[in-house]
């Protein structure tokens, strides 16, 4: 069954559809001469290959990477969560939760993980800050994080996640802070805006003023234009009038700029 689970963690893992290629790619290993699929059929009326088997499958291989990645991150003495709510095909809110932390054997490694994709309303009915702190706070709680090492928190700009009185990153502190009422020293989590979210930002509102932009470089590349323009025939008039170059008429360091210029 290794080599069965294998395959899916291959299909996912070069991000191709896995429910339907899955029994193909079995078939394809039996035609190599290895009789994978007779694995998973096991009966006349068990053909272990359809999307709910396979979605049991992944949901086994996620808990196992999930289990390998917790305890490295118990045994890391510094940790971040960063975290972002989605919308997935059937319209089902999701937060997508990933860990980066300092490996405890390498501390010169910085690893960066995902941990677990979770359902956000299974049992509440808005997405509201609340709501994404507990989802975040039970998490932690119910793999024993240590809020001790949590040392950051990283969410995009939204006032829901990064609110100053009742934002989730707040949320999360307040609950960080009153866990630790035992300590002599207590660490509270720093709030980080996702700098890849502040940089989207940025590009979409360079977006709404790029037609001023591009007039402001049309401006000075018309002016810087027109000015070498008026100094070639200014140059021109003088040596046809006079018969003479221009160092005649003009002396010291300026003639010098003016030629370069040239």
């Amino acid at each position: 069954m290794t080599k069965v689970f294998a395959c899916l963690y291959f299909l996912c893992k070069q991000r191709i559809a896995h429910t339907t290629n899955y029994e193909p790619l079995l078939d394809f290993i039996g035609f190599l001469g290895d009789k994978l699929k007779e694995k998973v059929f096991v009966g006349r009326n068990a053909h272990y290959t359809s999307r709910k088997s396979i979605q049991k499958y992944l949901k086994c291989l996620s808990d196992v990477l999930e289990k390998d990645i917790l305890e490295e991150l118990k045994s890391s003495q510094q940790f971040s969560l960063m975290f972002d709510e989605t919308t997935d095909c059937s319209v089902r809110e999701q937060m997508v939760l990933r860990a980066r932390y300092i490996h405890s054997v390498n501390i010169e490694n910085i690893e960066v993980r995902y941990l677990k994709i979770i359902d956000c309303l299974t049992d509440r009915h808005t997405l509201d800050a609340e709501t994404i702190s507990s989802i975040v706070v039970k998490y932690i709680e119910d793999h024993d994080l240590s809020y001790k090492h949590l040392k950051g928190i990283g969410t995009d700009g939204a006032a829901v996640m990064t609110g100053r009185s009742n934002g989730a990153v707040k949320r999360i502190r307040q609950k960080q802070l009153s866990a630790q009422n035992d300590e002599e020293f207590k660490c509270e989590a720093v709030g980080c805006h996702c700098a890849a979210h502040k940089l989207n930002l940025a590009s979409q509102q360079a977006g709404d003023h790029i037609s001023y932009i591009l007039r402001q470089l049309y401006d000075f590349s018309i002016t810087v234009l027109l000015g070498q323009l008026a100094f070639l025939q200014c140059k021109n008039y003088l040596d046809v009038q006079k018969g003479k170059s221009l160092n005649h008429h003009l002396h010291g360091g300026s003639v010098k700029a003016m030629q370069s210029f040239d």
